[in-house]
């Protein structure tokens, strides 16, 4: 009779964390989640470029209405970058509310 050979699945599942966590942070993106219905793409821009250099700061408006909705990206030139800028803003409060700051994710098929 044939049998598997025994598998440490600990290790496997360790092993595609730090794979999918490497992924994420090697990226120069953060996304932006819990903003303010009031700040702007402009607003959301300058307060992370007190912390690093932005290239582009945009926040996701919803199709139909036009009015944000409450997330959104800030793309920076360099990873190291992206960090600091993350480490320095997540948790803040940016009008009003407290944003959380992630690295973001590549878009995912649907």
């Amino acid at each position: 009779m044939f049998s598997y050979p025994r598998i440490n699945r600990k290790i496997i599942i360790i092993s595609i964390f730090i794979i999918n966590t490497q992924s994420i942070m090697e990226t120069n993106k953060l996304f932006v989640g819990g903003i303010s219905w009031g700040l702007s793409s402009e607003d959301l821009g300058a307060a992370f470029n007190e912390h690093a250099e932005v290239v582009h700061a945009k926040i996701i408006m919803d199709r139909e209405t036009g009015k944000s909705r409450g997330f959104g990206f800030v793309e920076f030139n360099s990873v190291e970058d992206a960090v600091k800028a993350k480490e320095a803003m997540d948790g803040i409060e940016l009008d009003g509310r407290a944003v959380k700051v992630d690295y973001a994710q590549e878009k995912r098929d649907a």
